[in-house]
C-alpha cells in the first residue's frame, strides 16, 4: 500500500464519499491511504490534521457535528454553518430527511454507530448515507425470532 500524506489521505477518503464524511468514517476508510495505527492516539491525530487543513488552505470545511466536506463539494451553506456563524435562522417546517440527518450527525458526534434506510435521501445537500456510520443494519437480535415470512 503506497502511503499518501496525511492530508491527502483525508482529501481522498472525503472525496470517495462524495466530498463529505463524518469523523466515524474518516476513522474507518483513512488505513486504505495512510496507517496511523502505529500511534496510540492515531485518532487525535487525525483530528488535529484535520483541522489544521481547515485552517491553513481551507479546502476541507466543517459542515455538520463531527462532518466535515471538501470545500467544492458544497455551493450553498448548510444549516450547521450558518449556525456556527451565528446567523438568525427562522425556524422552519421540517421534512423527515433534515430531521434524520441531524439525528445521526448527533448519534456520530457522541460516539454512536449510526444506520439509516433512507441512504439516498438528503440532508444539507449530503446523502444520509454519507453521515451514517453503518451501510447495513447489524443483527440485534435471536435469529428465531426475526420476522418469518406468513405461510
Amino acid at each position: 500500500m503506497k502511503q499518501l500524506p496525511r492530508h491527502e489521505a483525508i482529501e481522498q477518503v472525503l472525496r470517495d464519499n462524495g466530498g463529505v464524511a463524518s469523523l466515524e468514517v474518516l476513522y474507518r476508510d483513512i488505513a486504505q491511504y495512510r496507517d496511523l495505527t502505529t500511534n496510540r492516539e492515531w485518532k487525535a491525530t487525525l483530528q488535529g490534521i484535520l483541522y489544521q487543513e481547515m485552517q491553513r488552505k481551507g479546502q476541507i470545511i466543517r459542515v455538520g457535528l463531527g462532518v466535515f466536506a471538501l470545500r467544492n463539494a458544497f455551493r450553498k451553506r448548510t444549516l450547521f454553518q450558518r449556525l456556527a456563524e451565528s446567523e438568525a435562522v427562522r425556524p422552519q417546517r421540517l421534512n423527515h430527511a433534515e430531521v434524520e440527518g441531524m439525528l445521526l450527525e448527533l448519534g456520530n458526534f457522541y460516539g454512536y454507530d449510526t444506520y439509516t434506510a433512507d441512504a439516498q435521501k438528503v440532508f444539507d445537500d449530503k446523502p444520509l448515507a454519507s453521515i451514517a456510520t453503518l451501510k447495513d443494519l447489524p443483527p440485534f437480535t435471536f435469529p428465531d425470532l426475526c420476522l418469518k415470512p406468513a405461510r
